[in-house]
């Protein structure tokens, strides 16, 4: 098997150096290896769409890496990330479901995915991004 997603001790703290300063992941580590089905879940505020946004590059960690298939794309801005990933985004309604998909691009040629449970009405599945 090879490694789909590797997070390497990453730290992401908001408004740094204010009384308002929120340390958000705090040394967080996952290796996903291709093929494997993970799950997050925690209360508010435990770091769940921070850790996704993190991979997908909304906004750059303060410290750690993040590896997709291999490469290192800590550095790489969010749209320069999108050639690797995929999104379905939060539906409070339905529940939750996040894809990371790895497509044709560059010198990859698997399709790699992160499962989510839609966790309001306890489905779960993939879609398919066209």
């Amino acid at each position: 098997m090879s490694e789909m997603l590797k997070i390497e001790n990453i730290r992401k703290v908001f408004n740094p150096g204010t009384i308002n300063e929120k340390v958000a992941l705090d040394g967080v580590n996952l290796t996903l290896e291709e093929g494997e089905f993970v799950t997050v879940i925690g209360g508010n505020g435990a770091g769940k769409s921070t850790t996704l946004n993190a991979v997908a590059g909304v906004w750059p960690v303060d410290s750690g890496k993040i590896y997709i298939g291999g490469e290192d794309v800590t550095k790489l801005s969010e749209h320069r990330r999108a050639q690797y990933l995929g999104r379905v985004f939060q539906d409070p309604m339905t529940g939750t479901a996040t894809t990371i998909h790895r497509g044709k691009y560059g010198n990859c040629s698997k399709t790699w995915k992160i499962q989510g449970i839609a966790m309001g009405n306890y489905q779960s599945g993939t879609r398919e991004i066209p």
